[in-house]
Formats: structure tokens, C-alpha cells, sequence
């Protein structure tokens, strides 16, 4: 089946407060073949654009982790889109309303998709006017028979390793696997294709299940030599030994806790009768004080309140309010003057006393109940003083357990530790020799399946690449000679192709072996002048050249793949203009250029550039002044003469004024303004009128 790639012919971009203002509701652009510009200064949204269109070909779709860099370095299927706020994220409405739609051609035929931004959702589908089931699983199905790709994850890589070439891209040329994954979607029949990619996922699977699977069997070995190991039983005696001692010391520690319990409620209990022996106590002594001044009253019924007090507090046992003194002396004294009827304060009898007649007789039934108070208060607080005792020997007891308890936990760390550390030299508990090998047995014949199932695969696999060998020697030495071609278009230095094989099993083990053809790259340099040397990984080139050499090799690809079918394509570049001397700029915007004009100039080249570069978008335009292209030969190199001037170098015309804005989605005028725009508005127009129409001065 014919390959066709996609490429877009419009788009429109509605509701996206990124690419709204006051004189502009959206983006609507068509793109009918040669070179189209994205235009604008940094903050504009240049890359979100480009992520835009991206989605709006794959979907919510990424590559499996491990697989964003590399093709076939993961299987060949497809995660569900990981960063799912990428739109939304950059709005404050979230991006609800917005949609981007897009027409994309496969050839003849056609295809319209519209999404949410918001989500990537189908909202709308249709092919050649005919309105399809607005879904995803609907679109890459379609895209899937249009492109005539082996399957939609083969569209997906086709679409993120060769066709978009971002600043974050793979590098195509530079990864042996991913060529030879190209190679394989692009090169070999598309049956075939789709077979290999199932054989080498179903090798790869059974020998990441045999290597799995093989870790347990190695488990099950090492217990066997275990079990029938003497020193087996000396690690179990030593064992039973350690838990016996861990056991009783465990024991211990349960009679301690339980004996802290105890004692730990004891002292509580103790507290309690305290408390409680303290309030009875009071009591006592609050009723003899009352019952002191019952009587005092009753001695001396015509003394002042005052006076009374006093007395009352002095029989009390309370002190005196005068000095503060506290001597029981004291209320001995008071008590002994008031049974003789005498002056508490005087000692005088009442013989001698002026106001005897105010005296009163004493009342037994209040003395009788005075000293049973004391009595009472005397045995409450003796069981007070006894109970405080008691409490302090139990806080002392508590406090040994306590210790008794810490030093036993430390004990029982120590012994637990070693009891662990001797169980794990031990076998599982529960296995014997028979189950064991048995469970051997069975794992064994598992592991013999997914070795053969390994092996068989990996054969499979190399009966497809057999079957294709000679179509794909065929198309690879196209693509040598192409590449080879746009270098000499892009690079001074002479750079060139060899084919080299990598040799390997499919997955990670196995002894069966494939051998997979890809490119070395080899450059002459300022040191090497006389052959190329060869170039490892881009390390070994300078940034530039690391681009040009990469994107040689995807425009060779595309050549070789088109043939001639006159069947467009399109390629979507960050253009590397900070990487670019004025001579390669030229050079490269000429051979974009040439690509646009490729398939009767159907072919598609758009790519995002900055306002402060502006005689690339003159150059891509084909608006700028052009040197001469040469050509260097080996003699030339080698004696350091320049190069000839390039015969057959195809003239493209300049680009009309009248066309120009029709070929360029200009961010300035189709953007929110951020400050930069809004403060420099007038000097970035100028800046975009002199690159784009620099017939009309400045």
C-alpha cells in the first residue's frame, strides 16, 4: 500500500484567550504549499501553536515512558497524553470553550478533525465531506487507512520523529534503533512491517518474563542447597536456642508490666484515699473552729465579733491574727481557762472578774461534741500521714519497675535482632525438599516455554527483515545519496553516509541474534581535510551542524519515500536561527524553500521564527539578497581553495508582496499583547514590515 504523509492545509483556532484581543477572535490560516511563518516575539505563544498543531495530528496521545526519546527502544503502543494541562494551564478560563480544527491531506484525500483544547477531544470528523463518528478511536482509524502506515502507533512516530523537528526533538540520525524503526515503517511492506513490530514485542515480552522468571528459580535452588545443607542444622539449633531465650525474657517482661500495672493502680488508689482523707480532714477543723466559737459565744455572750474571732481562732488550734504565733500552747491555755470558768485573757476567776455575771455556765453537750471532733480530726489525720507512707513506697516501686522495664526491652531488642538475623539464613518455613524441587520442576518447563516462545519470535522477526532485505538495501542507498545531497546543500564540510550493523539479541538475553542495518555518519573538518572521520553521537559536531545533519537525513527520507508519486509532505521546524551565520541562513531558507516548491508545490514547510531574527523570515521568504551557492571538491578542501559556483541550483522566485501575509500567521496582530508587545508595539511593526516587505522601506 502506497505511503502518504499528512499534511495540513488549514487551521483555525477559536476561544483561545492566548490568541484573542481586541481586534482578533482567533487564528485561521490556510496553507495550500511552500513555506508558511509563524511570526512573533518571545511570550506569544510561537511553541504553544506548534504543540497545537501537534495534538490536533496524534491526539492525547504520548509515547511509552522510555520510548519519548528513542523509537523502538519501548513496545510499540501508545500511553494515554501526560501532560493534559498543557492548554488549559496557559488560560485562566481553562481553555473550556476553545477548539482547534484543522484539514489534513493524505495524498488526494482528505481529512477534517476538530478537538477541545482543553481535553484533545473529537468534537468534530469528517473525510472528503462526509461527516464520520466525532471520536478518537474513529480518527485513527481513518488516519490509519489514509496514510497507509502499518498502524496508528507507526503514524504517531512518523509524525513525532520525522515530520515535526521542535527544539526538544529525538534526534533521528543519531539513535541507531530509531533509524532502523523508520526504516522499517517507511521501507517494508506495510504487512510485513505491522508483523515485525508484534514479533520483536512478543520476543521482548517472553524474555522479560524468562529473566523474571529465572530470579525465582535461582531463589528455589539456593533454598534447596539449603535445606540439604549441613550447616543447616546447626543455624536451626542455634535458632531454637535464641527464640527459647527470647521467649523468656518476653515472659519476663510480661510479669513486670502486668506487676507495673498493678502497682501503677495502687498509688492511684492511693492518691484518691489522700485526696479524699485531706477534705475530711478540713472538714474536722472547720467544725471545731465553729464549735470553738459556739462556746466562746456562750462564755462571753456580750463580746464584740471581733473579739470572739480571735478567741474562736486561738482554742482552734488556728494562731494568733496579733503576732502570727502558732503554738498549741496556746489553745491548751484558752481551753483550760474556759473549763475553769475563767478569763482567757487575764486567767482571772470569777470572783475577781467585774462582768462575771455575763459568764454563762458551760455546756457539756458542746464540750462533750468539741472533743469528738478532735478526736476525729487527730485519727484523720494519722490515717492521712499513714496513707502518704504508703503512696511514697509505691512511687518508689513504680519507679524500680520502670527500670526493671528498660533494661528487659533493651534485653529483648538485642535477642529479637539476633533471632531475625538467624531467620534469614534459614529456609521458608513450611518448605521441604519435595515441594521445593517439584515447584522447580514446574517453574523450569514455564521458563523452557518462554525461551522458546523467545526464540521463536526473534526468528520470525528475522524472516521479515530477510524478506525485505533487498527492497530495503535498495531504498537505504537512496537515502545515502540524497543526504548527501542536502549536505552539500547545508554544510561546507563534505559529509557522508556508511552502513553498519547492529548486532544483538531483541530483548535483553536470549542467544538468538539479529542484525539490523543503520548509518554512520562521517564529516571532514578543519583538521581532517583530506577524508571524513567518523562522528559517534552529536557530541562530536557543533550544534548547527548537529540540526543540518539531522535534517538532511529526514528530507531524504521524505524523498525517498515519495519517489515519484508526486505525493505532498510537510515538515514543521523551530527554526534555528541563533545557530545561523548570514551564508547558511541563505543556504538553508533556499533549501526550505526548494521543498515547498517539491510536488507541484503542494509540499508544506512551516516553521516558527522570532521578530528579532528578521532577515531569516526575509531569507525563507525568498526576499533577501542570496550569495552564490558553491561547491567544494576534495582538491579544494585539501589545498584550502574555495569552492566553484553550483550548477543547476534550481532559481525560486521571490515570493509576491501581495502573497506574503497569506504565508505567514502573524502573532503580533493575532495574540494577547503581553507587556513587551504593548510597550514596543510600533518599533516590533516596523521590525515585521521590514523583514516582510522590504520594498516599502522602513
Amino acid at each position: 500500500m502506497v505511503i502518504h504523509f499528512p499534511v495540513l492545509r488549514d487551521i483555525r483556532i477559536e476561544n483561545y484567550q492566548l490568541y484573542r484581543n481586541d481586534n482578533s477572535s482567533g487564528i485561521e490560516h490556510s496553507l495550500e504549499g511552500g513555506v508558511h511563518l509563524i511570526v512573533g516575539i518571545n511570550g506569544l505563544g510561537k511553541t504553544t501553536l506548534l504543540n497545537a498543531i501537534y495534538r490536533l495530528l496524534v491526539g492525547p496521545n504520548d509515547a511509552p515512558k522510555g520510548g519519548e526519546k528513542s523509537l523502538g527502544s519501548s513496545k510499540n503502543e501508545l500511553t494515554p497524553w501526560r501532560r493534559k494541562k498543557f492548554f488549559s494551564s496557559r488560560v485562566k478560563d481553562g481553555a473550556l470553550k476553545a477548539t482547534i480544527e484543522g484539514k489534513i491531506s493524505f495524498g488526494d484525500k482528505s481529512i477534517k478533525v476538530k478537538r477541545k483544547l482543553s481535553n484533545l477531544e473529537v468534537v468534530g470528523l469528517s473525510i472528503d465531506g462526509e461527516e464520520l463518528d466525532a471520536s478518537q478511536d474513529m480518527y485513527e482509524k481513518t488516519i490509519e487507512e489514509l496514510s497507509g502506515l502499518p498502524s496508528y502507533v507507526d503514524f504517531f512516530s512518523v509524525v513525532k520523529f520525522l515530520i515535526f523537528f521542535l527544539e526538544d526533538r529525538s534526534d533521528l540520525i543519531w539513535d541507531h534503533m530509531s533509524q532502523f524503526e523508520m526504516f522499517r515503517i517507511l521501507f517494508f511492506d506495510r504487512e510485513v512491517a505491522k508483523a515485525s513490530a508484534k514479533h520483536r514485542d512478543d520476543a521482548r515480552s517472553a524474555d522479560s518474563n524468562y529473566r523474571n522468571l529465572l530470579v525465582s528459580i535461582n531463589k528455589i535452588k539456593e533454598q534447596l542447597e539449603e535445606l540439604t545443607s549441613d550447616e543447616t542444622d546447626v543455624t536451626r539449633q542455634e535458632y531454637a536456642s535464641a527464640l527459647a531465650s527470647l521467649h523468656g525474657i518476653e515472659e519476663q517482661q510480661r510479669d513486670l508490666n502486668e506487676e507495673f500495672i498493678e502497682v501503677e493502680a495502687d498509688a492511684d488508689n492511693s492518691k484518691l484515699k489522700i485526696a479524699k482523707l485531706k477534705r475530711e480532714f478540713d472538714e474536722y477543723k472547720f467544725g471545731i473552729e465553729e464549735k470553738q466559737h459556739t462556746l466562746v459565744s456562750k462564755h462571753f455572750p456580750d463580746l464584740n465579733d471581733t473579739v470572739k474571732i480571735l478567741l474562736s481562732n486561738l482554742s482552734a488550734g488556728g494562731g494568733c491574727f496579733v503576732c502570727g504565733n502558732e503554738s498549741e500552747n496556746i489553745s491548751q491555755t484558752i481551753k483550760k481557762a474556759l473549763d475553769n470558768n475563767c478569763c482567757p485573757v487575764c486567767d482571772s476567776n470569777e470572783n475577781h472578774q467585774e462582768n462575771s455575771s455575763k459568764v454563762i455556765d458551760n455546756s457539756e453537750l458542746e464540750e462533750a461534741r468539741l472533743k469528738k471532733l478532735q478526736q476525729e480530726s487527730l485519727l484523720t489525720l494519722d490515717s492521712l500521714e499513714l496513707q502518704q507512707e504508703i503512696l511514697n513506697d509505691q512511687l518508689k516501686n513504680k519507679a524500680y519497675l520502670q527500670e526493671l522495664i528498660a533494661q528487659i526491652s533493651e534485653e529483648r531488642v538485642k535477642w529479637l535482632r539476633k533471632v531475625q538475623s538467624i531467620e534469614k539464613t534459614l529456609p521458608e518455613e513450611g518448605s521441604s525438599v519435595e515441594e521445593l524441587a517439584k515447584q522447580l520442576r514446574l517453574l523450569q518447563g514455564l521458563l523452557a516455554q518462554y525461551n522458546d516462545t523467545r526464540r521463536k519470535e526473534t526468528q520470525a522477526y528475522k524472516n521479515a527483515l530477510a524478506s525485505q532485505e533487498t527492497n530495503l538495501h535498495t531504498k537505504l542507498e537512496l537515502v545515502k545519496t540524497k543526504f548527501e545531497y542536502y549536505c552539500s546543500r547545508l554544510l561546507v564540510e563534505k559529509v557522508m553516509l556508511r552502513r553498519d550493523f547492529i548486532e544483538g539479541p531483541l530483548g535483553q538475553g536470549g542467544d538468538e541474534k539479529v542484525r539490523l542495518p543503520f548509518f554512520k555518519v562521517y564529516m571532514t573538518s578543519g583538521v581532517h581535510k583530506e577524508s571524513p572521520e567518523l562522528r559517534e553521537s552529536h557530541e562530536q559536531v557543533s550544534e548547527s551542524q548537529r540540526e543540518f545533519i539531522d535534517l538532511a537525513f529526514r528530507l531524504a527520507i521524505f524523498d525517498v519515500v515519495n519517489g515519484e508519486r508526486n505525493s505532498p509532505a510537510m515538515v514543521v521546524m523551530e527554526t534555528p536561527e541563533a545557530s545561523l551565520d548570514s551564508i547558511f541562513m541563505h543556504e538553508i531558507s533556499h533549501l526550505f524553500r526548494t521543498f515547498g516548491e517539491q510536488n507541484d508545490g503542494k509540499n508544506v514547510f512551516l516553521a516558527s521564527t522570532n521578530l528579532n531574527q528578521s532577515a531569516m523570515i526575509s531569507s525563507l521568504l525568498g526576499i533577501a539578497n542570496e550569495p552564490v551557492p558553491l561547491s567544494q571538491t576534495r582538491k579544494d578542501r585539501i589545498q584550502g581553495q574555495p569552492g566553484k559556483e553550483l550548477k543547476g541550483n534550481k532559481h525560486i522566485p521571490k515570493l509576491p508582496q501581495e502573497d506574503r501575509d497569506s504565508h505567514i500567521i502573524n502573532l503580533l496582530k493575532l495574540a494577547a499583547p503581553n507587556a513587551a508587545l504593548i510597550n514596543h508595539a510600533e518599533y516590533y511593526d516596523t521590525l515585521f514590515n521590514n523583514a516582510v516587505f522590504p520594498e516599502q522601506g522602513s
